[in-house]
């Protein structure tokens, strides 16, 4: 589409939204219940003009109605919560009935009133039928109660949507979970944070709700404000066919409800304390670490105006030393450090002569001499003419010695420390207006800081070391209106803002100018070190990219009108998104020192090396040099409206049809001031912005998304339902931060300078061009000028590609499912639940090395041969040409609290297929212009089953035997609680590569021990020109399965009042959660080299918390 249809469009739909929500036009009912059925009389003759009350029994709000010719009704726009519905008419008795409305549900309900006078009450002790039969959306509501009452690690509340068929959390350890200590997800980092993934979709496509607003982070698509399991009321969790109403998430939409104030006072405090001494000892440690967790809070809610004004509060705070798991480092021994490699078991090379280190005839470790200069065995300091360079000498001695084993690699072992402060709090109120006009607002806000220890003691190592500051707020307003009986109006409006960023370990100290290493320290805002690395198996890297801070503001509007006509419930409208993200960002602005990776001149064009990354700073050169501005800083914004329509058609008594449209409107990114450029595939130059409405890409204009479904009442009674339907949904998967064009020179970005291109560097400086002696280089290290780069002939830059015409991702769900009531209170569902993704987000090297001709992408300005361009950089693309394949058999059993207990048992049987992970937990070689085959995907877990039960034993006051014991002896045994979760699932999936390329596989690849997990002998590299036959993730490492299990006692105070001890058990039986197993066929050592476990993923161990809580 041309740029002037596309504006002339964009302004169109913008003109559209804008008109619909001045006349209140939309729908925001995204937490809004209704409730909807039939009035008959013994006989099956409906009932007209019967009068349908519906009363809060919390804040007393009354809804009425009357039932229609053919006996129906409906009331719309209710908040979630227990209800009283009384239904009367003259010459019948009047029934009444007390439900539970849950968020977003749209509950069926029918009525057969008894002959009698409307004084006479017949009271109906059920509640709604659990099979749904109005709908063919598939979804699972959490309860507030079970959000307090289950053993959850860390109380993140999000835990329990893994409860629900279909859901994961994705790759374990993944990017999504924070594990890492990654700034955007690091939040309940210890219990998995926000990483969902459902139906086999990637992580950042699910949507967060929250009282019927966005909640969602943009750069990754992570939670923005997360939901204190003593503030949430309940959350629904929708993993297929949501109607038309929801979109921006093709995965989940979590949608999630704070609690409110009622005409009754409530409210809680509570404390949960941790620490080590209760805790096992973690597998493969040779001791407990030291920790220590208190988490503390409460809640208040009642009535201002009973009635009509109304008030809720909520404080969460966390206070937490955490040693994170184990970690192995290399690093230099006593002897190495001084040049002395005479105990390394290959031979050395001179990269200045060509020789081999040793003399000629002698055989030293095994290694018979040829080819040698007459110096010892590997004696580099032995070299004639003072060869070692000063620099990369003092660089190695600030490393720790050794304190695990003798060994090269894996020889250092620490364990890092994690503090974490957090403080959240909402504040809620709601009005009465009048009987048709009910108003709410929510503030809330969170301040989160986690400061991670280095891995080495006095350099920055260790991904995740530093300091992660987030700090999030949210500000939400809506009015519902009952236009008359039958139409209703939903307004919210809101703003939020998440401001993420990242302060590098040592940031108050110049660590690399005292080692007398240019460039790094060079601005006072860049304090720590270089980033200094290779492949990370013969060294340990060091540094990082610098600090950064990114805000982001959101700012929306959604309006909405819902109205039944006949036997049509309709809802239309629209929603407007804002998004504003700066970036504070200086990209690689203390430089990058990129090692030939294990010494291998192959990885590094052919540079001459020692063969070690350690002897390589001491007598070599690195493979190139990165270099950006010391600062950096862009604003960018775009649009996410979406507008929609839906009408759910009961057919017939039995026959319900959902159909519905949605149609999405998603802008890329521009910069306020216009900074930003893409690199041109086809030319080769930088495009940059012509102002700051140049998104520098096309928006996809077709994001139309049908829904249709259906649920037939099978009995007509509502106790059997089969329900099926498909959808089309559209997400934003934006790559975080690296992959923005403001990230692109001339504005931000970095210069690379490459050995392959005769540039010569070492830490101490740079060499003339194309020499081989390292004393040589003194010369001051290039500063490189984006800002002055050549647009046409960028030179010594990396750049980011994104297809213009990239499309937007999408989701094709569909689902079938059979429903059956087998009690009151119980329910089963089995069904089949399918994705197809398209358009995904894939990032390749355009530029990289081509391994095995026809696997790479050809070259898109014609070129035959690799680099497709000479601009001597990496060419990072973006590409829509990612696909998913999702396919399941799903059952649920589930019991709802009655009589004290209430369980959910869900097991699902899936495979998933993909072509790659996107931005986020990819394992592809980025030196590679190659596209992942579409094959078994990371997110594969074939088996996946969890069980948790809610159960109050049966003794004591007010329970089925011991209600009239005495205070003493209800004290000791009544009031008892056991409640639990366990899981199980399939393992990791895996496979093995040598630098990025797949190994062949030629036997058995397993040994059946989980020790040594991995035949070594099964496994060789594949040649030169193909990638090996191992087939992508076509490995999987041990199945895990874990029970967490609480026990609690009430202590009654008063009627209203008690207080509650916990006792809670996390892995109770400390089942190892093993990790998948080492990989790098390059490491020989027998204790934790190739094909070892040697690690369970954090956090896992069995950990013994206890809590008090009081209730009123």
């Amino acid at each position: 589409m041309k740029k002037s249809k596309l504006l002339t469009f964009k302004r169109i739909v913008m003109l559209t939204i804008s008109i619909l929500s001045v006349v209140t036009f939309g729908i925001a009912q995204t937490e809004s219940a209704r409730i909807s059925g039939s009035v008959m009389d013994a006989n099956g003759a409906a009932i007209s003009g019967a009068t349908v009350s519906l009363r809060s029994i919390g804040t007393g709000r009354e809804v009425k109605t009357v039932s229609g010719a053919d006996g129906t009704y409906s009331i719309l726009s209710l908040q979630p919560g227990r209800y009283q519905i009384e239904v009367g008419q003259t010459n019948f008795k009047t029934t009444k009935q007390e439900i539970t409305l849950e968020v977003a549900q749209n509950a069926d309900l029918n009525f057969s009133l008894e002959a009698g006078a409307v004084s006479e009450t017949v009271t109906v002790t059920s509640d709604i039928p659990q099979v749904d039969s109005t709908t063919s959306a598939l979804s699972q509501v959490i309860q507030g109660r079970e959000a307090v009452d289950l053993p959850l690690n860390g109380r993140n509340v999000l835990e329990l949507a893994r409860l629900t068929p279909g859901v994961t959390q994705g790759v374990p350890a993944g990017f999504a979970t924070g594990v890492s200590g990654n700034a955007e997800t690091y939040r309940a980092r210890n219990t998995g944070g926000a990483a969902l993934s459902v139906n086999g979709q990637r992580t950042q496509a699910n949507n967060f709700l929250l009282d019927g607003v966005d909640n969602n982070e943009s750069l990754v698509n992570t939670i923005n404000v997360f939901p204190s399991a003593e503030a949430v009321q309940e959350f629904r969790v929708q993993t297929s066919v949501a109607t038309a109403e929801f979109g921006r998430g093709g995965g989940g939409i979590i949608n999630s409800v704070v609690k409110s104030g009622t005409n009754d006072f409530f409210g809680s405090a509570f404390g949960f304390v941790r620490n080590d001494n209760l805790d096992a000892r973690p597998t493969f440690e040779q001791s407990k670490r030291e920790f220590r967790r208190g988490q503390f809070g409460g809640t208040f809610g009642g009535a201002i105006w009973k009635d009509k004004i109304f008030f809720f509060g909520d404080y969460e705070g966390l206070r937490q030393f955490l040693p994170v798991s184990q970690d192995f480092a290399s690093v230099p021994t006593a002897a190495f450090r001084t040049g002395n490699f005479s105990t390394l078991t290959t031979q050395l090379k001179d990269p200045l002569t060509g020789l081999n280190v040793c003399v000629n005839g002698t055989t030293t470790n095994g290694i018979l001499c040829t080819n040698g200069n007459g110096v010892a065995f590997n004696r580099l300091d032995q070299l004639a003419g003072n060869r070692l360079n000063p620099v990369g000498l003092k660089y190695l001695q600030a490393f720790p010695l050794p304190n695990n084993g003798t060994g090269f690699q894996s020889n250092y072992v620490s364990t890092r420390v994690e503090n974490t402060n957090t403080d959240t709090f909402d504040i809620r109120g709601d009005a009465s207006l009048s009987t048709n006009n009910q108003m709410f607002g929510r503030f809330s806000k969170g301040r989160f800081r986690q400061t991670t220890t280095s891995r080495l003691p006095d350099l920055p190592a260790g991904f995740g070391s530093g300091t992660n500051p987030t700090d999030t707020q949210g500000l939400v307003v809506g009015l519902n209106s009952v236009l008359s009986s039958r139409v209703v109006n939903e307004f919210r409006i809101q703003a939020n803002r998440i401001k993420f960023g990242y302060t590098p370990p040592f940031f108050d100290r110049a660590i690399s100018a005292d080692l007398g290493i240019p460039n790094a320290n060079r601005d006072a805002n860049l304090g720590g070190g270089a980033l200094i690395g290779g492949y990370n198996g013969q060294l340990e890297y060091t540094g990082d990219f610098g600090p950064y801070l990114v805000p982001q503001n959101t700012y929306q509007i959604v309006d909405s009108v819902s109205f039944t006509s006949g036997s049509h419930t309709l809802k239309f409208g629209g929603t407007i998104i804002r998004r504003d993200v700066a970036l504070y960002r200086p990209n690689r602005g203390k430089g990058y020192f990129f090692l030939i990776g294990n010494g291998d001149p192959s990885q590094c064009g052919g540079a001459a090396s020692t063969g070690n990354e350690q002897a390589d700073l001491l007598i070599g050169f690195v493979c190139n040099y990165q270099i950006g501005p010391p600062f950096g800083t862009v604003g960018t914004r775009n649009w996410e409206n979406g507008l929609f329509a839906q009408d759910d058609w009961k057919v017939s008594s039995r026959l319900t049809l959902n159909l519905g449209l949605r149609y999405e409107y998603f802008t890329n990114p521009t910069e306020m001031y216009g900074r930003q450029a893409n690199f041109d595939l086809a030319t080769g130059r930088l495009v940059v912005a012509s102002g700051n409405k140049d998104s520098l890409t096309d928006t996809d204009t077709n994001n139309f998304g049908p829904r249709i479904g259906f649920a037939y009442d099978l009995d007509g009674k509502g106790k059997s339902s089969l329900r099926g339907g498909y959808g089309l949904f559209y997400f934003l998967d934006r790559g975080g931060i690296d992959n923005q064009l403001a990230q692109n020179p001339p504005y931000s970005g970095f210069s690379q300078f490459n050995y392959t291109d005769g540039v010569r560097i070492t830490l101490s400086g740079r060499a003339p061009n194309n020499s081989l002696d390292s004393r040589l280089a003194t010369g001051a290290l290039p500063l490189g000028s984006v800002s002055d780069v050549n647009l046409n002939n960028p030179q010594n830059v990396t750049v980011l590609a994104i297809r213009p015409d990239n499309k937007t991702s999408n989701i094709h769900q569909f689902n079938i499912q059979y429903q059956r009531q087998l009690t009151d209170n119980t329910a089963l569902s089995v069904g089949y639940v399918g994705t197809r993704g398209r358009n995904l987000a894939l990032y390749y090297n355009l530029n990289g090395n081509i391994r095995e001709a026809g696997t790479n992408v050809a070259c898109p300005n014609g070129r035959t041969t690799a680099p497709c361009y000479t601009n001597g950089g990496r060419v990072n693309v973006r590409d829509d040409n990612g696909k998913s394949q999702y396919d399941s058999l799903q059952v649920q059993l589930n019991r709802r609290f009655s009589n004290g207990w209430q369980y959910r048992a869900a097991y699902t049987y899936s495979k998933t297929k993909d072509n790659g992970e996107g931005a986020f937990d990819s394992v592809a070689d980025l030196n590679l212009n190659f596209v992942e085959p579409f094959a078994t995907s990371r997110l594969d877990f074939p088996h996946v089953f969890s069980f948790e039960t809610v159960y109050d034993l049966p003794w004591g006051t007010g329970r089925r035997w011991g209600t009239n014991w005495n205070r003493g002896l209800n004290a000791v045994l009544g009031g008892w609680q056991i409640n639990g979760i366990f899981r199980a699932q399939s393992g990791q999936t895996f496979d093995v590569r040598r630098d990025g390329v797949r190994v062949d596989l030629t036997g058995d690849p397993y040994t059946g021990n989980n020790s040594l997990y991995l035949n070594r002998s099964a496994f060789t590299n594949a040649p030169a020109t193909r990638f090996g036959n191992l087939g992508r993730n076509s490995l999987r490492g041990p199945s895990g399965q874990q029970v967490n299990m609480g026990l609690s006692k009430d202590f009654g105070i008063t009627e209203r009042v008690k207080f509650q001890f916990r006792a809670e058990f996390f892995n109770l039986f400390n089942t190892p959660q093993l990790t998948p197993p080492n990989t790098d066929l390059n490491n020989t050592s027998t204790s934790n080299g190739f094909g070892t476990i040697t690690s369970t993923y954090g956090f896992t161990n069995r950990q013994i918390q206890f809590g008090a809580r009081l209730q009123f």
